[in-house]
């Protein structure tokens, strides 16, 4: 059902904006790949049906399939950079979050 899977991604990007103190004006201004995108990208891209056009649309990431490899994997110091550590702490958190509300529904 594509309209929970929108309605679901936009709650996760809800919740990582507001943990990862973005408004979400500043999308737009902020890099394609910044590690604070990845991160709500690769949690939409977990937990819902959502295509990924869908995620590099409304995260303001650039093109698809560029999009679909930012978000792909788990933040690891190869593959993240020095934000890394920073990503996997904003992951967790959104994780507690999404495990805290799917507990509520």
């Amino acid at each position: 059902m594509r309209d929970h899977g929108e309605r679901e991604a936009r709650r996760i990007i809800r919740v990582g904006l507001r943990l990862a103190k973005i408004v979400p004006g500043e999308l737009k201004s902020l890099p394609k790949g910044d590690w604070r995108k990845r991160v709500i990208g690769m949690m939409v891209r977990r937990h819902t049906t959502v295509k990924v056009g869908w995620v590099a649309e409304e995260l303001a990431m650039g093109i698809p399939t560029r999009a679909g490899r930012l978000t792909s994997h788990s933040p690891t110091k190869g593959k993240w950079g020095s934000d890394w550590k920073a990503a996997a702490k904003l992951l967790k958190e959104l994780e507690r979050d999404y495990r805290k509300a799917e507990n509520l529904d």
